[in-house]
């Protein structure tokens, strides 16, 4: 493991990385290593789901992207990558819609000409879109047949009430049926906007080759800005919800306000109460009480309100006891130097390990610069997060005082 971490922060270290500031806003990072014949792109477009006139358009605006455009069908444009061993793909999250695709370095010239023709001729053929539809629906549906995700459906809507976190990224079972090809091609032009575009692009190229050729694509956006205006909402009053739902297990999830100045302090509390087996709450509430069939924790980065998240699968008899004992684990947490430090590794690896694929690395200098940590972040993360005090860490029991709480179990009382 060492070994591996080594070769990964050496190969980093060794890479170049360019950034450029197009005149219509677009922002342009290259990244060359030169030891794989492989090349990946990122290209991430701020909008998610922010001011969507019906819930889950963006999701369906950029899911459609690679199922049609003037002068490729869908297979045409699969073929143009997995005939080198790639593949392309397009989507959205709350906070971003993109396209991404991984090729060979000799496919690069078709891959460009195919995702200029997704990002200026998108046809969103009906066809698709009603295929899609039926898709999502499904997955919405699928969702609730599963205890962690039925219940992160339940807490985001407590939580993030009265925002644009507050329901899924598909949209509602409600919205998805109302959505037509018209609402996408409004929605595309909307987003589509110098300011809101960043692209990544890592692997074996020449700067001075693709820098000309991705400036001529992307020269043609419109220049421009779709703003993302979030609502900040803080976990103001402590509020559990009961909900019932048939199974064997009970499910209980937990969020927490974390300022998002905070992030990286609660990036190492989250590490230190539920990242693996060495975790406070596994060691507390599975190894020595035996009560969870499952544990962890996690703090997804969004562009404002963000949530500490603290998941347990347990027994249904065990439930309320169980989230009586992970509060008080929580909210008095007591970490020493030592735990830091274990948490900090932990997190450095994670990421470095995650970070090994030039796709990975594409995104994640697209995700930080359209969050607003700089695509810098990448590259400066371990040092950051090595930088951090325990007394940095040790303050954000301030913001834990105070939970949203959803708590699923057969007989909806707990």
């Amino acid at each position: 493991m060492r070994i591996l971490l080594f070769l990964i922060i050496v190969s980093l270290a060794m890479a170049k990385t360019y950034y450029f500031k197009l005149e219509n806003g677009v922002r342009i990072i290259l990244r060359e290593l030169k030891d794989l014949d492989v090349v990946s792109l990122y290209l991430g477009v701020k909008s998610g789901t922010f001011k969507e006139e019906k819930e889950g358009e963006n999701y369906f605006t950029f899911s459609m992207l690679t199922r049609g455009t003037k002068h490729y069908d869908k297979y045409q444009i699969a073929e143009t990558f997995e005939k080198y061993g790639g593949f392309i793909a397009s989507g959205s999250n709350e906070d971003f819609g993109y396209v991404e695709f991984s090729t060979r370095s000799e496919g690069l010239k078709e891959a460009l000409k195919v995702l200029e023709d997704i990002l200026f001729n998108p046809t969103f053929p009906k066809k698709e879109l009603n295929l899609l539809k039926r898709e999502a629906i499904a997955s919405l549906r699928s969702q609730r047949e599963e205890p962690f995700r039925f219940a992160l459906l339940k807490l985001r809507a407590l939580t993030y009430k009265g925002t644009n976190y507050a329901y899924p990224t598909l949209g509602t079972l409600k919205s998805i049926r109302s959505i037509r090809r018209e609402d996408l091609i409004r929605r595309y032009r909307e987003v589509l906007v110098g300011s809101n575009l960043v692209v990544a692009v890592v692997g074996k190229f020449n700067v001075k080759e693709l820098l000309p050729k991705l400036k001529e694509i992307f020269l043609k956006v419109r220049k421009g800005e779709f703003k993302v205006q979030g609502k900040e909402v803080k976990v103001i009053g402590s509020k559990t919800l009961k909900v019932k739902r048939e199974g064997s297990q009970a499910t209980v999830l937990c969020a927490f306000y974390i300022p998002r100045e905070k992030f990286l302090e609660g990036s190492v509390l989250s590490s230190y109460l539920g990242r693996g087996m060495t975790s406070l709450l596994f060691k507390e509430l599975r190894e020595r009480r035996g009560y969870a069939y499952a544990v962890y924790t996690f703090l997804p980065l969004h562009l404002n309100s963000l949530r500490l998240y603290s998941y347990i699968g347990t027994e249904p008899r065990k439930g309320k006891e169980v989230l009586k004992e992970m509060l008080k684990l929580i909210k008095g947490f007591k970490m020493k130097e030592e735990d830091l430090e274990v948490a900090k590794r932990k997190l450095i690896g994670d990421y470095l390990i995650a970070n090994q694929t030039r796709l990975r690395q594409a995104y994640h200098l697209v995700f930080w610069e359209i969050m607003g940590f700089s695509y810098k972040m990448d590259e400066e993360y371990e040092r950051k997060i090595n930088s951090l005090s325990l007394n940095g860490v040790l303050e954000l029991r301030d913001y834990l005082k105070k939970h949203h709480c959803v708590l699923v179990s057969p007989d909806g009382t707990l």
